[in-house]
């Protein structure tokens, strides 16, 4: 019973993550600056939403590769090619929302304007990687195991 709700913990978790940054980055984003003005408002606003998925993505990773390691750990000890095979896409997330978050959001707020443009543009290819990589992730969690 324990390990069917875990399957379906884990699914929807990585549903919630993926369709956020789906809504966020392909909706909501677009609607504020259309709707918003000025554009330093939307751009405010949208800026804090990023925050957020950034901490969902690395909060919603962290568990998913808490849970996989715990769960193959349990399995098979010392199986270690198929723990790196499912671990690197939430791995990798981890790694780039701590960038965003510590790298990204920070030069963005405190570059000048002729340099925000390359922040922006280096935030929106991390945020499409960020949500490639939570398609792996969910397609791993909802493929069925084995």
């Amino acid at each position: 019973m324990w390990s069917r709700f875990g399957a379906w913990l884990d699914l929807m978790l990585n549903a919630l993550l993926w369709g956020s940054l789906t809504v966020v980055g392909g909706v909501v984003v677009p609607m504020l600056f259309i709707l918003l003005s000025p554009k330093a408002l939307a751009g405010a606003v949208a800026g804090e939403l990023f925050v957020m998925e950034s901490l969902l993505v690395l909060g919603v990773s962290l568990i998913a590769i808490l849970r996989r390691t715990w769960t193959l750990w349990i399995k098979a000890l010392g199986e270690r090619s198929s723990l790196t095979t499912i671990l690197w896409a939430p791995g990798l997330n981890v790694v780039l929302s701590a960038f965003m978050l510590a790298v990204v959001i920070g030069k963005i707020t405190q570059s000048e304007p002729q340099e925000r443009a390359l922040w922006h543009g280096l935030g929106s290819a991390v945020y499409a990687l960020m949500w490639l990589l939570s398609a792996k992730q969910l397609s791993d969690f909802a493929r069925p195991k084995a």
